[in-house]
């Protein structure tokens, strides 16, 4: 797979038990779109940190019990930190509302996306 430019992965579950991905980077794939299911947000940020090249990455999350995909400032770190070419993110995360601790207006899940970061140097508006 080193000439792997574009990955659509429809379905990927980590299982209570499972371990956590490889550690093969993927240093040519610039564009990946993955739909996780029950997924821990270390287990997502193993996963995309062996794509170091991306460009394009679209992610589609749902999980009952992590609430940390709703932190900005999180993701904004980790792609400042390992994502130094990309262009575009796009995110949909489905979040089980009973366990949104003090996170009950949906203005208040968008703030931590309204940082310079978001708003001026990427450009990316949620």
């Amino acid at each position: 797979l080193s000439s792997l430019e574009t990955l659509v992965v429809d379905d990927y579950r980590q299982r209570l038990g499972d371990p956590l991905p490889s550690s093969i980077t993927h240093p040519s794939l610039r564009s990946l779109t993955i739909k996780v299911r029950d997924c821990s947000m270390t287990t997502i940020k193993s996963l995309l940190s062996l794509t170091p090249s991306l460009r394009h990455l679209k992610l589609l999350s749902s999980t009952y019990d992590d609430q940390s995909m709703l932190n900005g400032k999180q993701w904004e770190e980790f792609i400042e930190m390992k994502f130094f070419d990309l262009e575009t993110f796009q995110f949909s995360f489905i979040v089980n509302r009973r366990r949104l601790h003090g996170l009950s207006k949906p203005e208040e899940m968008i703030a931590p996306f309204r940082s310079p970061f978001w708003l001026e140097e990427k450009r990316w508006f949620v």
